[in-house]
Formats: C-alpha cells, structure tokens, sequence
C-alpha cells in the first residue's frame, strides 16, 4: 500500500511539473507593452568578446539603458551587413544603449565565425552565444529580429534591422513614438505546408488526374470576391475552353496537333480514356480579371510542357459550289447541310469542307464520316458538288514546348 501511494504522488508530481511548464511556456512569448520578467533579467548569457573578458553576462547589468536585442545566424548575410552599423552605433550611444547580437549557435561556432569574417573581426560589439530562453521570449521565423528593450523595463519597439539607426535610437532616447512599422512574423508559417491564407490572393492553381465519381463539368466565375474557373474529369481539349471558349465549337480539322502529340489524348478518345482526362482550378484576385486568359493558357502550357495559339494557315479543303439553278430539295429522310456540314468538321480530322454555295438546302442523310463521293453523290440532288481548293483558316496549334531551359 505505501508503494502504490507513493507512485501516486510521483505521479501527480509530475502532472503538476508539465502543467507549470505549459503555463510558463505560454508566459513566455513577451509583446510590445509588456514588462521583462526578472527570470529573464538574472538570466546569465554566454558572451563572446565581451571588452572586459566576461564569458557571462547578465540583462541586469545594462538596466536603465535602452537595451537592443539583436537575433542573428552566421547563415544571414543581412544579418552579418548590419552588424558594422550596429557597432557605429553603440559606440556613438554607449552611454544610453547596449546592442547585443544574440545567436542559438555555439560561442566556437561564432567565435570561429567571426574572427575569420573580415566584416565582424574589427568591431567591439559583445555576441552572446547559445542563447534559447531569450529566443523563446520573442519568438520569430526571419532574422534579423530587432527587440528594443525601454529604460523601463519593458518591450519598447520590435523591428528589423533597417530600423535601428541614428534618428530611431534618438527618438527612442528621447519618448518618441517609432515612425517604422512593427516587425511581426507569421508564427506558424511552415515552408513545407500550402501557403496559408492570410496574404491578399493573386493567384492559385491546382491540376490532378482524373478524379473518380465527380462529373465531367467546366465552370467561369460567378463570386466576383475571387475569381474561380475549375474543370472537373475534362479532357485538355476542354481544359484549355477556359482559355478561350471557342475551342469547344471549333471544327476538328482546325485543331492541328504537331510534335508527335497525338488527338486522342487532347480529345479524351480510346479505351483509355479516364488517362486523358483532368481537373483543374485556377483561382484569381478580381484585379486580374483583364489577364485571366492569359494566365489560364499559361498555367496549362507550363502544366503540359506544351507551346499553343491560334494561327491563320493556307490549308487544302473542299468547297461546296452550285451547278447552276438549284434542285427540289429532297423529302425523306434528309438533313440540313449547314448541320450536317458543322457535325462533320467538329468530329472529323478529313479535310475541311466549306459552303460556298449561297444555298442551304436539306440533302439526303449522310453519316458523319461519309466519303467524298458519298458526300457528292448526296450534294448531286440538290445541284451542288465539291471542289479542291486552297483556303485561310484559323486554326489552333497544339506542339510540346521547344523553350531551351536556363
């Protein structure tokens, strides 16, 4: 029984030690307007060239003063161009200030550090070495981190290094109000992590694979707060419809596709065809409305290693011409040229036909993938045939990216 009180009390012991320490934890990170503790005043600090020789220092011993804590590394090269400015003016202060460059790093890492930096060797500056609590009192993610300790014992100002100069510390000195804008870090920024949402948007894009279960689905913006276009299950073909809407109507003898870049992985088409397809969201600030266009194609040429744009080519076609006076239109079955003639160009890869007729009779069905003379036999009903010919079009060019890389 005494055993298993015993191990009880350890117990609680330690549940009270972890929960003292979470509570000092939480004290410890000081803001503008808050008093140092005087754990933090008697904390001793390991110096390095210190003018009398200390190894240790002490917060207490500079009290009264305007006290700059300067949190540096030996990795920040603007940290290390600051450190001259730093020393011209502790010594044209040193009577009113102490500037202190704190670093986490070992007192023979800086040591060695600064006597072979041809910047620090020469200045009289007192480096505090393998410094943590102070660290943990005014936590940051950029250095330099300036911290300006008032005569009063409280944080005066936090700042970067730009900020401490002559005027700053005479304003300081004298009960000013600092005119430099306080330095504060994101705390729980992680490099590692999608960027967090606390800076204005400008832009955001997500592309993935063929994602099962959701529908095949192009949407433009509609909250005029950001701007979203998305695609969901859509092949590059409809992909690139953000860009420019047109495509999803223009003729598929006017998609040209060169490089070795085959249609059937632009267009969705095979067995294979959850392969070809994609989801894709951009997302923009309603500034860049104008440019939304143009970022799209970006975003998706640089996606697919691919170069596109519209051109105007001389390509071979047919062209409808009329014999002469037209025919009586058939009765049944029948189709409408112009549907017909729209169906055709849109799904097939052949030659481009053009009516250049004036006319736009009804003709004898006809598939879409139809011969030339299946196609002339149904034009000689109502007066009308096809003709090779040379003409302009506007087509969209489809070839991987030859950009040499830097």
């Amino acid at each position: 029984m005494p055993r298993i009180r015993s191990i009880f009390m350890v117990l609680i012991c330690i549940l009270v030690v972890v929960s003292y320490s979470k509570k000092v934890k939480a004290q410890q990170a000081l803001q503008i307007g808050d008093s140092i503790p005087q754990t933090l005043w008697d904390l001793k600090l390991q110096t390095f060239n210190h003018p009398e020789g200390k190894n240790t220092i002490t917060l207490n011993e500079y009290k009264g003063k305007l006290i700059i804590l300067d949190f540096w590394a030996t990795w920040c090269g603007s940290c290390i161009a600051a450190m001259p400015k730093l020393d011209s003016l502790q010594q044209q202060f040193s009577k009113d200030i102490m500037i202190l460059p704190l670093s986490k790093e070992t007192k023979q890492k800086l040591s060695t550090f600064i006597t072979n930096n041809e910047k620090l060797q020469k200045l009289s500056l007192t480096y505090v070495a393998e410094e943590q609590a102070l660290h943990q009192a005014f936590p940051h993610q950029i250095v330099p981190h300036v911290v300006w300790i008032g005569k009063d014992a409280k944080v005066l100002h936090i700042s970067s290094s730009a900020g401490v100069n002559k005027q700053q510390l005479s304003n300081a000195l004298a009960g000013k109000a600092f005119k430099e804008s306080i330095k504060a870090d994101l705390l729980n920024f992680n490099r590692y992590e999608s960027l967090p949402a606390h800076a204005p948007l400008l832009t955001a894009s997500k592309l993935t694979a063929y994602l099962k279960g959701a529908p095949s689905y192009l949407g433009w913006p509609k909250n005029q707060d950001t701007l979203r276009y998305f695609a969901t299950n859509a092949s590059r073909l409809s992909l690139y419809a953000l860009y420019s809407p047109m495509l999803l109507e223009m003729p598929r003898n006017q998609l040209i596709f060169e490089g070795g870049l085959l249609a059937q992985d632009f267009l969705a088409l095979g067995t294979a065809k959850e392969a070809s397809l994609y989801c894709f969201e951009l997302l923009l600030n309603p500034s860049l409305k104008d440019k939304a266009s143009a970022i799209i194609k970006q975003q998706l040429d640089g996606s697919f290693g691919l170069q596109t744009q519209y051109e105007k080519r001389s390509m071979p076609c047919y062209i409808i011409k009329s014999k002469g006076a037209p025919l009586p239109y058939p009765q049944q079955p029948k189709n409408s040229l112009a549907g017909w003639l729209r169906l055709y160009n849109k799904e097939s890869a052949h030659i481009p036909i053009l009516n250049e007729s004036g006319q736009q009779p009804n003709i004898p069905k006809l598939a879409v993938n139809a011969t030339v003379v299946e196609i002339n036999e149904a034009l000689a009903t109502v007066g009308l045939y096809l003709q090779e010919a040379e003409r302009t079009l506007e087509v969209f060019v489809f070839k991987p990216d030859q950009t040499p890389t830097r």
